[in-house]
């Protein structure tokens, strides 16, 4: 079931990263934390002057930049408290990070996805 909501997850994303922004989250995403703690997911950062260019190099350190940033806010490493005790789970599981397209894929918890919705990249 979980490759089936992933591979769905992926079709949606890709069917529709050309209409998403910064601050939509697909239905389906939503719709999939009622059964599960964590989604699979594609995030489409926001894109720059940068991330646009012609020059392939700028583009590269421009979604590497920002795709830095975004992970920082996620919490993307688990952090331990006294001998592992009261662990802060990641918000954002990596999988993949794209060179030269500006997003990130993996899989999100809810606290993941509000802290996603609140960051301008």
């Amino acid at each position: 079931m979980r490759v089936n909501s992933w591979v769905v997850i992926v079709l949606i994303g890709v069917l529709c990263s050309s209409f998403v922004f910064a601050t939509d989250v697909d239905s389906a995403v939503i719709d999939s934390f009622e059964d599960n703690n964590e989604v699979p997911v594609i995030i489409i950062l926001e894109d720059t002057a940068e991330t646009l260019s012609e020059d392939l190099e700028e583009v590269q350190n421009a979604v590497e930049t920002k795709q830095e940033n975004v992970l920082k806010e996620l919490d993307l490493d688990e952090k331990k408290g006294f001998l592992g005790m009261f662990n802060n789970e990641p918000g954002f599981e990596l999988e993949h990070r794209y060179t030269t397209i500006n997003a990130l894929s993996g899989v999100i918890t809810v606290e993941g996805l509000e802290k996603l919705y609140d960051n301008p990249n």
